[in-house]
């Protein structure tokens, strides 16, 4: 008979259901899945809401945008009479669409060119003075009317609101930084755009004129002012395709050889000078 005293060794029942394991992982394992996760809900309530803002838009009518903006931008600095010859393209570019343009000049000397919200259109002074031809400033008024056809401007201001309202929600208030997110992430959707407004400026202008000859006159001078690394750092950080890339696209449209192009009574240059710029 054994001795009472005599202890048996323990020995512990097997762990079927891994309660009692050591853990092996890393604990930045755990923080980076539930970072992760955070990220995919917040990205995919991103989308969702932008998907919904931008439904909401494009049922507003350009006749009540015009009505609820009709009176914002009469200000001062809009208030330059067109000159006769940028006037008489408006009134031709009108019969081709469904909207009437307002088309105002802005005394700067970048050459540039914008839509507002309402069915405004600015040109600079910079852009006319280098702007050599009728179907030249057709396409350059033809694509500012597709952003505004397209409501690019009210889906920008609205995915702008939702960004920032999204932003403050979840604590972020740098808005430098903020800024440089928010661009990061709308420049593939504004190249989008471009490209957009692009077709629809070359679709008016073919309407209009029977071919696309003369709307190239804008990226070419642009083309020019960019060096090697404007267009390498465009690539990557503009909200804009590089202007050889986009003027390469509309030299793809020019499938006829070369045609007649139509020049403005006097330059739009010397027209300016009714306006009083500087």
């Amino acid at each position: 008979m054994n001795d009472a005293s005599e202890k048996i060794p323990y020995v512990p029942k097997p762990d079927l259901e891994g309660i009692n394991a050591i853990e092996n992982d890393h604990p930045l394992k755990d923080a980076a899945i539930l970072l992760a996760g955070f990220v995919a809900i917040v990205c995919i309530g991103y989308a969702l809401l932008i998907g919904i803002s931008d439904w909401a838009l494009r049922h507003i009518s350009l006749q009540q945008e015009m009505r609820w903006f009709s009176k914002t931008w009469d200000s001062e600095f809009l208030s330059h009479p067109l000159p006769d010859e940028v006037q008489q393209l408006v009134m031709q570019l009108n019969q081709q669409i469904d909207f009437p343009l307002q088309v105002s000049v802005l005394c700067s000397h970048d050459i540039n060119a914008l839509a507002l919200p309402g069915g405004r259109i600015l040109l600079t002074q910079g852009l006319l003075e280098n702007l050599p031809t009728n179907n030249a400033l057709i396409f350059v008024l033809g694509h500012e009317a597709g952003h505004i056809v397209h409501r690019d401007h009210l889906r920008g201001m609205g995915r702008q609101i939702i960004f920032t309202m999204g932003a403050a929600l979840l604590g972020f208030s740098d808005s430098a930084a903020l800024s440089t997110v928010n661009q990061t992430i709308g420049r593939a959707y504004d190249r989008e755009q471009e490209a957009r407004a692009d077709q629809y400026g070359l679709q008016l202008t073919q309407k209009i004129y029977g071919h696309t000859w003369g709307a190239e006159a804008l990226f070419e001078i642009l083309a020019q002012q960019e060096n090697f690394v404007d267009r390498s750092l465009s690539r990557f950080s503009s909200t804009h395709p590089p202007s050889q890339d986009r003027l390469n696209q509309i030299r793809q449209s020019q499938t006829a050889s070369p045609q007649p192009l139509t020049k403005p009574q006097r330059p739009f240059k010397e027209s300016l000078v009714e306006l009083n710029c500087d």
